[in-house]
């Protein structure tokens, strides 16, 4: 359920210098992040993230960001395992992964410190599903080194649409609740560094 799509952080990579090589960027997973909201009850909204990150960019431009779904972080321990096991499946589907063409030329010329807004098509797999969806990205350059790649806004992904209805009634049963909503707003914000 997520985009995890903070794929676009790596177009950030090519933000660097004209001569860098793809393959050397990688995302560094603690400063980064990938956050989903949950809403129960009709009202409750909850705030979930994802403690395993991992990702980097191809010598052909394809940007890559994976995510151990198994390593979702809501706060709740029983409830975490709730979610890798009722609604991700993660002995079936252990990750999730968002991937994009990056165009080189359009962040070549980015200096250290300025912020560019992009639209970017994401691919993103999960459940065992691969879908794409366009989301609006801003793309900041740190210095040299490193640059910040973060939604512009949620981005809302449907349960149904990955699979995951069946989860969520499965979640829905096991905790007593009378409606988890199955459109969950995703943001990212993540950091690409030079290797």
């Amino acid at each position: 359920m997520f985009n995890k799509n903070f794929l676009a952080a790596a177009a950030v990579v090519i933000a660097l210098t004209p001569g860098s090589a793809f393959a050397a960027w990688v995302l560094d997973g603690a400063e980064s992040s990938i956050n989903i909201v949950s809403v129960k009850k009709g009202k409750a909204g909850e705030v979930h993230s994802f403690k395993t990150l991992s990702g980097n960019v191809t010598d052909d431009g394809v940007a890559t960001v994976n995510i151990e779904l198994g390593s979702v972080e809501t706060g709740i321990p029983i409830r975490n395992t709730r979610m890798g096991t009722m609604l991700f499946e993660i002995e079936k589907f252990p990750l999730a992964k968002i991937s994009a063409k990056l165009d080189a030329e359009a962040f070549k010329s980015q200096a250290v410190g300025t912020r560019m807004a992009h639209e970017i098509v994401l691919t993103v797999d999960l459940h065992g599903v691969s879908k794409e969806i366009s989301a609006g990205i801003y793309v900041t350059r740190l210095s040299k080194t490193m640059v910040n790649v973060a939604s512009a806004k949620p981005i809302i992904i449907k349960a149904g649409k990955f699979g995951l209805k069946g989860g969520i009634k499965a979640l829905k049963k096991a905790a007593n609740l009378p409606s988890i909503a199955t459109a969950v707003p995703t943001t990212f914000n993540l950091v690409f560094k030079d290797q």
